[in-house]
C-alpha cells in the first residue's frame, strides 16, 4: 500500500501510462522541464512546460480509501490525466529524489518583494497584547493556467 509520496516511487507506477506517453515523458525529465512547486504527505503540484510556450500543472495525489490507497494524476494539459506530463514529474522525481525534501524551497521571492517585506515594521508590544497592529497587507491576485 501506498503512504507517501515517496513510497510511490517504489511501486510501479508506470503501468498507469501509455508507452508513448512513457517516453515522451521520459524526454521532458530529461531536459528537466519540470518544477516542484509544493509536495505535501500525500500530494505533489508541479508544472511542466510542454509543447511550444505551453506550461501545464500536474497534481499527483495519494487518496486513502477504506485501507485501499489510490494514485490520480491529474494535468491540465488537454489529456487531463495520465499524460506524458505527469509521467515526465514521476522520471524527475526518480532522478532526484532530493526534489521531495526541497520541494518549493529553493525557490525565492523577487528582490524587490525582499526588500519590500523587510521594511515593513514588526508589531510592538501594545499593539500584540492588544489584538491590533498598524500593519496591513493586501494581496494582488492573478490567475494562473488551472
Amino acid at each position: 500500500m501506498t503512504h507517501s509520496i515517496e513510497e510511490l516511487l517504489e511501486t510501479d507506477w508506470m503501468e498507469e501510462f501509455g508507452p508513448r506517453d512513457l517516453e515522451r515523458g521520459f524526454d521532458y525529465a530529461e531536459r528537466n522541464d519540470i518544477r516542484i512547486l509544493r509536495v505535501e504527505e500525500r500530494a505533489i503540484l508541479t508544472e511542466c512546460q510542454g509543447s511550444g510556450d505551453n506550461t501545464y500543472q500536474q497534481v499527483i495525489k495519494l487518496t486513502r480509501y477504506r485501507g485501499y490507497d489510490s494514485v490520480h494524476y491529474e494535468c491540465s494539459c488537454p489529456v487531463g490525466s495520465n499524460c506524458k506530463h505527469c509521467a515526465a514529474v514521476m522520471f524527475h522525481l526518480l532522478g532526484n529524489p532530493q526534489a521531495l525534501q526541497t520541494g518549493s524551497a529553493g525557490e525565492r521571492l523577487s528582490t524587490e518583494l525582499e526588500a519590500w517585506i523587510s521594511h515593513i515594521p514588526a508589531p510592538g508590544p501594545e499593539s500584540v497584547a492588544a489584538g491590533t497592529t498598524d500593519v496591513r497587507l493586501f494581496y494582488k491576485l492573478q490567475k494562473v493556467h488551472s
